[in-house]
């Protein structure tokens, strides 16, 4: 039939005219069919909207007709394809029986409506109903499946044994496909909108990105023995057992490893919603890959929690997290940070974040961790609070419990610590209270906002030194206002770590205020310093700023049985171009030893300093100093000086330079009159 077909076919063909349900015909055919669309027209009509016959196809084989059965064995080609055929197909039953064998067969041109692709591999089935999903149909299956692919699905390499009976599936997969490989099995409900049922076996590879599951590219393998649920669009779950579990993210260059361990899980998956509950040991999960923090922090625990998620901004963890290890990679290596067993409870609101800790923390490296700036461990209980809100608030609030610190070979015991922080936008509040240690501080400033203004003071003294002017009303407005007290003894944390650097004391006290309108008043004071050998009994500093000067107070009394039994003040103040001091020494009978007033001024390049007390005493002496005296220091190591000191006695010295010699920055001249030396 020209324009049709060219077959070469023998046989018979009966009933034709008597429509559908009653032809009757035994073909042998081989050729080529150009346009079968004639035949179409004698298929019922619901079978012509799911089948349609594409030009040029070969065949070869026979047909055989019996009102609705028809059989036949046949091998098709079409479009560089083929696929052998051996079957039956019952048009008022719907049952059907086949055997095919394909190599780039194009199923999508003979089943065009069913997102179907060109198919490679073998395929034996038998059952009723033509569409798989839909509940009323049956079949057994078997597929070992090359290549092919239903809509989005790539199911390369999914080989499996399938057995459906209404909305009732059992298979058993053995499949190296790339969305969903491995060795499982299958059992439950199966429709267009429901998967409802039983799983266990090996997961090789499950593709969530590819499965339509999840937007990023979350590829997991595991064994599992887990209860499935799924409306295939939006809401799924999970529950049971999972076993060498391994959830990686896949990039364009390279996996990496999100979390690996063995749980008992269950998810549920809903628009905008996570709900989940794991228990098991997570052997390690990658805290940077999963988005939670910046450093290339991984972590190992066991677990029992429950995370809550609107998939957004929205976190909720709950639960009991035993045996921690904290650790960070650093080139190629892992360095170990934190221990801990502990019960948390925190959530996550876009940038707010609260919630309780409450455990054990046998080691903390707080060296590694960025906390201190040597080697340093601690150990300890916690039962805290916390909230954090953007970089201005946050707030702490607990015990810190059986505390120990250790130092090179030394460890402190400082025990219980309460601990009450927090920071807000215009505001900061710390009270830490441990053993014999009490901090009290309070500022209008949140802390970034006092780090600030730290860097701001010291902007403006570096400018101000740089122009040799001490404009300190300038400073003092960059103050911020609140106050600072401390009272320590030497039984605790702070007190031991100044022994490692050689101080010891036996009682500080200090009590700070800070205001940009006041300025910086308060008072120092320290009962037994220890420097290596040198003891001071009693350290008393007061600072008061008055007119917008800063003035000070520092007085030594050391007891008379000390190595060096005497007292000694300091007294001055800040002006606009340096320091003006007033020092005495008096020994254990009240005599002054040394009483002198001096200045230090910034000038040129350098520091002038001068003797402003007419009369000084200097060992017990009494001395005149000349009116214009003076000592300078530059920075480029050039000495000037002009100071003369005359006694009664005769005894005196001179310190003078040749300033007009413009080769030596060091010309001195010293002379020395009656003294006593040795």
């Amino acid at each position: 039939m020209p324009g049709y077909f060219d077959l070469t076919g023998t046989g018979w063909i009966a009933d034709m005219m008597s429509g559908a349900g009653h032809l009757r015909s035994d073909l042998k055919l081989k050729g080529t069919a150009s346009n079968l669309g004639f035949v179409s027209k004698l298929l019922p009509r619901d079978v012509r909207k799911t089948i349609a016959f594409p030009h040029g196809v070969g065949i070869n084989g026979d047909i055989h007709v019996r009102k609705t059965l028809y059989t036949g064995s046949i091998q098709l080609t079409q479009g560089g394809g083929r696929i052998r055929l051996n079957g039956a197909y019952n048009t008022a039953t719907e049952l059907y029986r086949i055997t095919a064998d394909a190599t780039s067969f194009p199923v999508h041109r003979f089943l065009p409506n069913m997102g179907l692709s060109a198919f490679s591999g073998t395929i034996k089935t038998q059952g009723r109903g033509t569409d798989f999903l839909n509940p009323k149909s049956s079949t057994n299956l078997s597929l070992r499946i090359r290549s092919f692919k239903y809509g989005n699905y790539v199911l390369d390499g999914l080989n499996g044994d399938i057995s459906k009976h209404g909305e009732q599936l059992s298979a058993h997969v053995k499949s190296t496909n790339r969305m969903i490989g491995g060795d499982f099995t299958y059992k439950g409900r199966v429709n267009t909108k429901l998967v409802d049922g039983h799983l266990r076996g090996w997961l090789r590879r499950v593709d969530l990105h590819a499965m339509g599951v999840m937007n990023q590219r979350y590829v997991v393998s595991t064994w599992a023995d887990v209860d499935v649920h799924s409306d295939m669009k939006n809401i799924h779950h999970v529950s049971g057992p999972l076993r060498s579990f391994r959830l990686l993210q896949e990039g364009r260059k390279k996996s990496r490893l999100l979390a690996a361990g063995n749980f008992d899980v269950r998810a549920d998956v809903r628009p905008n919603s996570l709900d989940t509950h794991i228990k098991g040991n997570l052997s390690e999960a990658d805290l940077q890959a999963f988005g939670f923090i910046d450093k290339h922090y991984i972590t190992s625990a066991n677990t029992d929690i429950t995370l809550r998620s609107d998939m957004k901004k929205y976190y909720a963890v709950s639960g009991n997290v035993g045996n921690l290890l904290l650790s960070e990679q650093r080139k190629g290596e892992r360095l170990p940070l934190a221990e801990g067993n502990f019960n948390l409870d925190a959530t996550m609101r876009g940038d707010q974040i609260e919630g309780s800790i409450n455990g054990v923390f046998p080691r903390i490296d707080l060296y590694q961790l960025g906390i201190v700036d040597k080697a340093m461990t601690s150990s300890f209980s916690a039962n805290t609070s916390f909230a954090m809100s953007g970089k201005d608030n946050l707030n702490v609030r607990g015990l810190i419990g059986n505390l120990r610190v250790t130092e090179k070979d030394r460890t402190y015991t400082p025990g219980d610590v309460n601990v009450d922080l927090m920071s807000r936008r215009d505001t900061v509040h710390a009270v830490l209270n441990g053993g014999d240690f009490h901090l009290s501080t309070a500022f209008n400033s949140s802390v970034n906002q006092l780090t600030e203004s730290g860097k701001r003071i010291y902007k403006t003294v570096r400018e101000q030194l740089t122009n040799r002017r001490i404009d300190q009303s300038a400073i003092l407005r960059q103050l911020p206002t609140g106050h600072f007290t401390l009272r320590s003894g030497r039984d605790n944390l702070f007190s031991n770590l100044l022994a490692q650097d050689g101080y010891a004391f036996s009682q500080a006290d200090i009590n700070l205020t800070s205001s940009p309108t006041k300025g910086l008043d308060g008072r120092i004071s320290i009962d037994s310093l220890v420097y290596n050998d040198i003891l001071l009994d009693s350290i008393r500093a007061d600072l008061n700023s008055i007119d917008g000067q800063l003035n000070y107070t520092l007085s030594v009394i050391n007891n008379p049985n000390n190595t060096y039994p005497y007292h000694g003040s300091l007294q001055g103040a800040l002006y606009e171009h340096g320091l003006k001091t007033h020092a005495t020494i008096l020994d254990n009978k009240g005599k002054t030893g040394f009483d002198l007033a001096m200045k230090a001024a910034m000038k040129g390049r350098g520091i002038e300093l001068s003797i402003t007390s007419p009369q000084s005493i200097l060992g017990y002496k009494s001395f005149a100093v000349n009116d214009s005296n003076y000592i300078y220091i530059g920075r480029d190591r050039r000495l000037s000086a002009n100071l003369r000191l005359e006694a009664a006695d005769g005894t005196g010295m001179l310190v003078s330079t040749e300033d007009n010699d413009p080769t030596s920055l060091q010309n001195v001249t010293l002379s020395m009159n009656h003294f006593e030396l040795g």
